[in-house]
């Protein structure tokens, strides 16, 4: 994941950094991408919605990336 985050120049523009500990609690940690090809996209990493069962997100987020 940092690989990818470095290859696109993503840079952190909230809180919590990116720490396994944050996104187990149902974080989400958000980037801005600044690589001229995917300029000013922002990512958001999260493990888990906070509040949701994760049965309830199955196959609801087709483009959601398992890591």
């Amino acid at each position: 994941m940092r690989a990818a985050l470095a290859d696109l120049q993503a840079v952190l523009i909230a809180v919590p950094n990116l720490q396994l500990g944050h996104l187990r609690r149902g974080h989400a940690v958000h980037f801005r991408c600044m690589h001229p090809e995917a300029f000013r996209l922002r990512v958001d990493l999260m493990s888990r919605m906070r509040g949701v069962a994760m049965e309830a997100c199955t196959g609801a987020l087709p483009w959601a990336l398992a890591i």
